[in-house]
């Protein structure tokens, strides 16, 4: 993850924190580089489906790994909720200066999510786990959306993968799941800004496990498949 802007270091450290005790600086550094203590929940969902040999129970050390580190992120949120209340009613003029980082978190919590359930990590869901739901200090939407659209950028590559290892089935569990989140996206009336941007781009992720799901359905290798797996959707994808 990268680090807070060096704009949210002259702005809001000197301009709304007073008290040099609640300064934020752990969370980043002068370079630009991620803060070691993001490095397990950046790496635990890439570093298995890098790695299409991963077995099982690697797979669940990995994500238990990244899991350790949710509520280390939540207290920082915290901390930094807690430097906001210096400046009330200001969220929103200081909060392009995170905005990309809460993005990324949210992609990665969105993915470990699926790689666990099978199922979309839920707004509301999202909030709880980083502590981001108080009227003063949350979640915007926005940035919800944005990270989700990003989750879906590396499902391709999380697929391409798994073929790789045999897993025949998961082409079509997240072809299921690519396809419903499409249509969910289809009915937001959108603005032709950043987040429609991304949106645009989720229909070549789509397009890209359709091409591997079919490729596996042409060469029978669909049969082979244990679909009692239980993470994913059960069925076949809607045309």
């Amino acid at each position: 993850m990268k680090a807070f802007r060096n704009a949210y270091m002259t702005v809001v450290v000197s301009h709304i924190n007073p008290n040099p005790s609640l300064n934020p600086l752990p969370l980043f550094n002068h370079h630009h580089t991620p803060h070691p203590f993001l490095s397990p929940l950046r790496n635990a969902p890439f570093r298995f489906f890098n790695n299409p040999h991963s077995s099982s129970s690697s797979f669940s050390e990995v994500l238990e790994k990244g899991n350790t580190q949710i509520g280390v992120i939540k207290e920082h949120f915290n901390r930094l909720a807690e430097i906001l209340k210096e400046c009330p009613g200001q969220y929103y003029r200081y909060h392009n200066d995170w905005r990309s980082e809460t993005q990324t978190v949210v992609s990665l919590l969105t993915f470990m999510h699926w790689l666990e359930t099978g199922v979309l990590l839920m707004h509301h869901e999202a909030q709880e786990k980083l502590g981001l739901n108080t009227p003063d200090f949350g979640l915007d939407i926005e940035d919800y959306l944005v990270g989700v659209c990003f989750m879906s950028n590396e499902l391709p590559r999380y697929v391409v993968n798994r073929v790789t290892y045999g897993d025949y089935d998961s082409p079509r569990k997240v072809l299921n799941f690519l396809t419903e989140l499409h249509a969910a996206f289809r009915m937001l009336n959108l603005r032709n800004d950043f987040l429609r941007k991304k949106f645009d781009g989720m229909k070549y992720d789509l397009k890209r496990v359709e091409e591997v799901y079919y490729d596996v359905k042409i060469r029978g290798l669909s049969d082979k498949a244990d679909t009692t797996d239980d993470q994913g959707v059960q069925g076949e994808p809607q045309a």
